[in-house]
């Protein structure tokens, strides 16, 4: 994808209304120096974070930050040796993801290569190939039914599915091919937008049908692939759904005919496809979701919106966890937010220590370098008090600007979060220092 592309990531997620300026904060009350104390009273371990879970969410507080990038890998690379991770899904294209998936399992091609074509330039860096260099040797060491596979949950492009999808019904059904890949012509062409409220409705009714014919055909469709691609390829049906939805304001179309309006259907649709992906791993094993904090997070009302995480914790309920990451200061890439259209490239910003009131403030009082929290164990009442309250935190995505560009806060601050209702756990990293971009 182009570096254009990720400005749909400008704000973790780019809300469909234009979310207020953060109003400035008064200087927090809560004891600081207390919270300090006891958040490097008893740093957790991984162990204990993701026992009994399903899902974890691996959540970064800046789409390029090396040290994100690093702890999510060793994370991963932990859960996978210990045979608990089966499959990771990432805030990339549900469909782009499957070259991805193949060149981690054996497939042909330059991993820099296929992130350029098929993922936002985010992950367009020397750690994130350097983890699919990782998984690609640990997967050639294992037997097919036993390797890491690499997943794909969002929906914010059509071609790739619409294209796939295509090849999938001329393979099971090539009478009735032509006249599907006529219907997905505006989606291969990515044109939605333009299309007329008429043909919008329409195009929106006949993938209602396409998803009802799948259903009906299984049996046939399944008799000439396997279960597994035909369930990939019912899948396409829905985020192609999704991309409609999304790509035109309407509700959510997450795999049922109608949907309530949510004001974040990328978000509703991202968990629908988490849900789908785990439903395909075995069932004794862990899938680690890698995105930003704003999504990962299971704060149910941000900004009067919905956001992944809360659909998978009502989806998974505890065996969602949700571990997000934060630092103290330093350094970091993103889209310059004021030239939105990609034109700058990904720059590189710094900023400076937190704010008094912020989340970050009591993990950089502590003094560590490092540090991971688990928020869910007992604190004293002053303590708990300051976790289940709302602070400033920082929420930067693909875009950086340091005031309110166009309606929307792309700056430092653009967020409140309750740690505790928002996080499992939180990682810190004192000093932050930017992504290594491919060359």
């Amino acid at each position: 994808m182009s570096v254009g592309a990720v400005a749909a990531l400008c704000l973790a997620v780019a809300p469909s209304e234009p979310l207020p300026a953060a109003a400035p904060i008064a200087p927090a009350e809560a004891p600081v120096e207390a919270v300090a104390a006891w958040l490097k009273s008893e740093p957790a371990a991984l162990s204990g974070l993701v026992e009994g879970a399903r899902v974890v969410g691996l959540g970064e507080g800046t789409h390029g930050t090396h040290e994100f990038f690093e702890w999510k890998r060793a994370a991963i690379e932990e859960l996978v040796l210990r045979g608990d991770c089966r499959q990771v899904a990432f805030e990339i294209g549900f469909a782009e993801a499957a070259a991805l998936d193949g060149w981690v399992r054996g497939g042909p091609g330059d991993p820099v290569d296929l992130v350029r074509a098929n993922a936002f330039s985010i992950y367009d860096t020397i750690e994130f190939v350097g983890l699919l260099r990782w998984l690609r040797s640990r997967n050639a060491q294992q037997p097919v039914e036993g390797q890491v596979r690499l997943r794909g949950i969002d929906c914010q492009s059509s071609f790739a599915a619409a294209e796939a999808l295509a090849r999938f019904l001329a393979q099971v059904d090539p009478d009735d091919a032509p006249r599907v890949r006529k219907l997905l012509a505006p989606l291969s062409a990515g044109s939605v937008a333009a299309l007329s409220a008429e043909r919008r409705l329409a195009l929106r009714a006949a993938l209602g049908d396409l998803e009802t014919q799948f259903d009906e055909l299984e049996e046939k469709y399944v008799a000439s692939s396997d279960e597994a691609g035909f369930a990939f390829a019912r899948q396409l049906v829905v985020v192609l759904r999704q991309f409609e939805a999304q790509a035109t304001g309407a509700a959510a179309a997450v795999g049922a005919r109608a949907s309530p309006p949510t004001g974040n259907p990328r978000d509703e649709a991202m968990a629908a496809n988490v849900a789908f992906w785990v439903e395909q791993a075995p069932p004794d094993s862990i899938t680690v979701v890698w995105a930003h904090n704003g999504h990962v997070s299971v704060a149910s009302d941000r900004g009067g919106q919905r956001w992944m995480g809360s659909w998978l914790r009502e989806r998974f309920g505890s065996s969602y966890r949700a571990i997000g990451s934060c630092f103290g200061s330093g350094t970091f890439q993103a889209l310059d937010g004021m030239r939105l259209d990609g034109s700058s490239g990904l720059q590189e910003f710094r900023v400076g220590p937190p704010r008094p009131d912020s989340v970050e403030a009591p993990f950089h009082a502590t003094g560590a370098e490092r540090l991971l929290v688990d928020l869910r164990r007992p604190a004293p009442a002053d303590v708990a008090e300051w976790l289940d309250a709302p602070h400033p935190m920082r929420v930067i995505g693909g875009a950086f600007a340091e005031r309110v560009v166009n309606g929307f806060d792309l700056g430092e601050w653009g967020a409140e979060e309750a740690p505790r209702a928002s996080f499992d756990a939180l990682w810190f990293v004192r000093e932050a220092t930017r992504a290594v971009p491919n060359r």
